[in-house]
């Protein structure tokens, strides 16, 4: 549920912290609790006509765009766009941002570099030299220390955060 935005990572702290765990007090009196379900429950009913209100105002906006954006701030809006509605790979719209400008962060900057690099990577080369040092670490590992490190190879891969020195050392 933590992983899902389900669950507030204080209360997730709660309910695996056991003993040691902080006590956890809400803020909510039973009265504005009452009146935030209420509302949320009386604006189910106005969503479809402000729904219809806003994209007819989109539309309109979209309309005023046409005519008063230079064809530079054009492109811009459309980049700005594709990239919001998951369009536009975050390493394009970096690109793009980085070519627009003519004194460049240095974040935007190091980023498009590495989104290069990782572009540029053989990535069957990179998987055979992994394979090659996993090799070569496995000989110098343990029975235990090679099915832990097998375990946490696993855990990384589902998505789990993992400390792999503490199989090392």
């Amino acid at each position: 549920m933590l992983k899902s935005n389900k669950l507030s990572g204080a209360a997730h702290s709660v309910f695996v912290g056991g003993l040691s765990a902080p006590s956890l007090v809400g803020v909510d009196d039973k009265f504005h609790y009452d009146r935030n379900v209420q509302a949320y429950l009386d604006s189910i009913s106005k969503k479809p006509s402000v729904l219809k209100e806003l994209a007819a105002d989109s539309a309109r906006l979209e309309n005023q765009k046409k005519s008063v954006f230079s064809p530079a701030l054009k492109k811009f809006d459309a980049d700005v766009a594709a990239y919001s509605e998951g369009k536009l790979p975050l390493t394009v719209y970096a690109q793009r941002l980085a070519a627009q400008q003519e004194i460049v962060d240095l974040n935007l900057q190091s980023f498009v570099e590495a989104a290069e690099m990782e572009r540029s990577l053989n990535f069957k080369q990179v998987e055979g030299q992994r394979t090659e040092a996993l090799s070569a670490l496995l000989k110098h590992l343990s029975k235990e220390e090679s099915q832990a490190l097998l375990a946490k190879s696993v855990a990384y891969r589902t998505g789990e955060t993992v400390t792999l020195i503490s199989i090392i050392t």
